[in-house]
């Protein structure tokens, strides 16, 4: 039996926005290509604060100087603490290219959870290792107040260690961060540029 699940919310409320123009947005994205697509521009902020609290239970044996202790399952959530979006200011609300660059910066969305998911799967499998006591799998140990609480802090301690090993460190957070960046430029290949583009008329484009 599984003692941690880690799962995503991927619906963290995206904020859109339409007051930069090219050149900020350029700027934003610290490129300026000609051959760029720099209508839009998504940015994320991972959430590197959890909270979690361990539920003990303890099923005394028949000498009744012994107690059979386990945890009922973890569960904690990954998420971004804020998505934003900006499509260029020369782009009017509403208008075909507008819709072309939001659905094209939704990707970027979609593609920063996808990476944020599979980091929740390595935390998983990690805090899984720790050997923390479930039901299936109990500890026995003696029949004690003080020890119920030292075992609780102990294996408490080991989920905060694994979860700051695992995800919250600087080292950590700047290899999520890079890996979305790849995944970002992958998505913004000349093909899907001119996609992009295609998707309206050349005359509903200002350049």
């Amino acid at each position: 039996m599984a003692f941690a699940w880690v799962k995503i919310n991927d619906r963290t409320p995206i904020t859109f926005s339409n007051v930069l123009n090219l050149r900020e947005i350029c700027e934003q994205k610290n490129i300026c290509k000609p051959e760029e697509i720099n209508y839009g521009l998504t940015k994320v902020d991972i959430n590197t604060h959890i909270k979690f609290s361990l539920e003990p239970k303890g099923v005394t044996t028949s000498d009744s100087k012994k107690t059979k202790l386990y945890y009922e399952p973890l569960e904690l959530v990954l998420e971004f603490r804020w998505v934003k979006v900006w499509v260029a200011s020369e782009l009017k609300s509403g208008s075909c290219p507008y819709h072309a660059v939001l659905k094209h910066e939704k990707k970027h969305v979609s593609l920063a959870h996808n990476v944020l998911r599979l980091y929740a799967q390595k935390l998983e499998a990690s805090l899984n290792q720790l050997n923390i006591p479930t039901k299936t799998s109990p500890e026995i140990i003696d029949n004690s107040h003080a020890v119920f609480e030292a075992k609780t802090s102990q294996y408490s301690q080991k989920i905060v260690e694994s979860f700051v090993k695992n995800f919250r460190n600087k080292e950590k957070l700047q290899e999520i961060y890079n890996e979305i960046g790849k995944v970002w430029k992958a998505l913004d290949s000349k093909k899907e540029y001119a996609r992009v583009k295609n998707s309206c008329s050349k005359w509903a484009w200002p350049y």
